[in-house]
């Protein structure tokens, strides 16, 4: 969707937001005042095709941005595939070691991190009980009584 009827400042106001994220940062560099900036961004940003246009470029670049991620995570994991039929065929794993923590870096990097395995430690591999530390005060004889029964009374 192209969005028409923006003039050129409006459109370099478009281009700024999106790469700066500050409304009067933008206005200024696409020209308007410093003294009017903040009221200047503020009412752009209350019109439908500026809007429009702002998600339109934020859209693009969002495209880009996973286009290079994605070439970035294929090139990992080629190099942890070539990595593993090295280790196949014979080779020394010395040289694999740095480039698997390379290609790792670069798939953390990219969000794609491996999937992390949780441990419990309660009965049965189940979630580890808490006890609930708000209870209601005890009244003093219970806990008096309490403090006998745990030795520390």
């Amino acid at each position: 969707m192209t969005v028409k009827s923006l003039n050129a400042r409006q459109e370099a106001f478009c281009q700024a937001y999106v790469r700066l994220r500050v409304g009067s940062q933008a206005a200024i560099e696409a020209g308007y005042s410093v003294k009017g900036a903040r009221q200047v961004a503020s009412t752009l940003l209350t019109y439908a095709n500026i809007l429009a246009r702002v998600q339109e470029l934020a859209d693009e670049q969002r495209q880009k941005i996973e286009a290079l991620v994605m070439a970035q995570a294929e090139k990992a994991v080629d190099t942890l595939e070539a990595v593993m039929d090295g280790i196949k065929a014979g080779a020394s794993s010395k040289g694999g070691i740095a480039a698997v923590q390379a290609a790792n870096s670069i798939l953390d990097r990219s969000g794609l991190k491996p999937i992390e395995k949780l441990e419990h430690g309660g009965p049965n591999g189940g979630p580890i009980p808490v006890q609930n530390a708000f209870a209601v005060p005890l009244p003093a004889s219970d806990a008096d009584a309490w403090a006998k029964e745990h030795g520390l009374a």
